[in-house]
């Protein structure tokens, strides 16, 4: 199994992989070849490396996404809330008759 050591650019949701600053080091560990760029099919992955700090941001990046979406939905939630009050306290005209 041959290794590529790189700057991820991109995975997709089938884990087909760009990297940048590519070396690829080959089955032996005695040849490396160096790579302006190069693609991985995600099924050709046996296992993937990633430094903590990158995965400590995503997180950080998806609780963020998250609070921003929950706090669109709250605003539109309140917003209907007021208008059922306003409706329910317009009088009606058939009241006591």
């Amino acid at each position: 199994m041959e290794t590529d050591n790189g700057h991820l650019v991109n995975c997709d949701t089938w884990m087909k992989i760009h990297l940048r600053e590519v070396i690829c080091t080959s089955k032996d560990g005695d040849r490396f070849w160096r790579m302006p760029e190069c693609y991985i099919r995600g099924n050709t992955i046996k296992y993937l490396r990633v430094l903590d700090e990158l995965i400590c941001g995503v997180w950080v990046y998806v609780a963020k996404l998250t609070m921003t979406c929950l706090d669109s939905e709250l605003e539109n939630i309140e917003n209907r809330v007021e208008k059922l009050k306003e409706v329910s306290a317009v009088p009606s005209n058939n009241a006591g008759n």
